[in-house]
């Protein structure tokens, strides 16, 4: 029966059937993540992956967030990354895939966090922003999930990009004055 013949009352009960059943799948895809990134994921551990790890233990060795004895491919200098989250627990626990797990569990959340902040900001629906969630905590695909979620580097790039645009559209909003829009955006 088309939602639109239903009656206020049972269409409301089915959009609430319909959010608690997306929220499940919610809490059902985040615990396969955390699964995933725990035991899956050391399947696929590889050298890029490693990396984070790597670079962790040489910046606490070497006392520098920069390493000078640190070799970068391509010459990049990796600031914003999944050593970050490493870092602090060197102190603690041996280096290892558990500290590498942690980091991507970290990530995740701050990526699936940006992206529920920014489809607050674009003012989504709770409901479709709910949606969203589920995509993207589903893992999409194999090599998604890998990217995203398990070798921490593009997961970490997504979350910047969703913090930036919601800076921007925040920064859009308090400053309605289209003359000097231009400025703000340019100092932030």
């Amino acid at each position: 029966m088309p939602r639109q013949l239903l009656g206020d009352r049972k269409q409301n009960n089915y959009r609430k059937g319909i959010t608690f059943l997306f929220g499940a799948v919610l809490l059902a895809n985040i615990a396969g993540l955390i699964y995933f990134n725990f035991v899956t994921y050391q399947i696929y551990f590889h050298s890029d992956s490693a990396v984070a790890n790597l670079l962790a233990e040489e910046v606490v060795k070497s006392g520098s967030l920069f390493p000078k004895d640190w070799t970068y491919v391509h010459d990049d200098i990796l600031v914003v990354y999944g050593h970050l989250f490493i870092i602090p627990w060197l102190f603690f626990v041996k280096n290892g895939f558990f500290l590498h797990a942690v980091s991507g569990i970290i990530s995740a959340a701050l990526f699936l966090g940006g992206l529920w902040w920014l489809t607050g900001v674009l003012k989504f629906s709770k409901f479709y922003r709910l949606l969203a969630l589920c995509a993207f905590s589903s893992g999409i695909s194999t090599f998604a999930i890998e990217g995203l979620y398990g070798q921490v580097s593009y997961g970490v790039m997504g979350y910047l990009i969703f913090f930036q645009l919601c800076t921007l559209l925040r920064v859009i909003e308090i400053f309605p004055d289209t003359r000097r829009r231009p400025y703000v955006i340019y100092l932030g």
